[in-house]
């Protein structure tokens, strides 16, 4: 370590671009394949880096900050290891911010689902994501059939992120790779607002069954 002291006011010294460019290029290799997501110390979701936005679904939203480092999230496949926790995630979002619209009775019959041994055996059939931050799971996106999106949550902390833009995104784009012209979502009244911003509309009215409601809506996928 040098022992000049750096004088007030004067801004410390950085990399060259290139070697910054080429750092931050070496880093996200690691993470597309799987070798960097622990790399970093201090992780935050932040606005979506412009010369980033060509890179893959799971690099998309990033910041840039010198004084802590890159900051990120990752968005891929869900492990089997993972199911505990995100039944969790899921139980929690779900009692807080969709329970108050079921009955006691569509309550218990919902969450009846949603146990690691069933999570696991939904993903053998279905492709199931999650996010990450810092190796910590704060969404879940589950998709049903062929068009069809039974599940999408995210947790509390992290509402207003992006988090459940990006994972919408992601099975959104498997369905247009395997030829759906529409997607269809039964959204819970709380999250109406979230895929009329998405681009999805009201394809009947609510449909109220065994303690549950939900709206049905639909978007073109084309």
């Amino acid at each position: 370590m040098s022992g000049r002291r750096q004088s007030q006011g004067e801004k410390p010294e950085t990399a060259p671009k290139e070697i910054q460019e080429n750092a931050l290029a070496s880093f996200l290799t690691q993470i597309e394949t799987g070798k960097g997501e622990g790399a970093l110390h201090d992780v935050f979701l932040g606005r979506a880096v412009q010369k980033l936005q060509q890179r893959p679904r799971q690099l998309s939203r990033m910041d840039l900050n010198p004084a802590v480092g890159i900051h990120f999230m990752v968005i891929r496949k869900f492990r089997e290891e993972e199911a505990e926790r995100v039944c969790k995630l899921v139980s929690k979002t779900f009692e807080e911010f969709v329970a108050p619209e079921f009955t006691k009775e569509g309550v218990e019959k919902w969450l009846q689902d949603e146990i690691p041994e069933k999570q696991i055996e939904r993903s053998r059939s279905r492709d199931t994501y999650v996010a990450t931050v810092n190796h910590e799971i704060v969404g879940v996106i589950e998709p049903r059939g062929n068009r069809g999106i039974t599940r999408l949550f995210v947790d509390r902390g992290y509402h207003r992120r992006g988090i459940g833009r990006e994972l919408l995104d992601t099975i959104e784009a498997i369905y247009r790779r395997r030829g759906a012209t529409r997607i269809k979502v039964r959204s819970s009244l709380y999250a109406e607002g979230f895929y009329e911003k998405m681009g999805y509309k009201k394809s009947t009215g609510l449909i109220r069954k065994g303690g549950m409601v939900y709206q049905p809506t639909e978007k073109n996928s084309c």
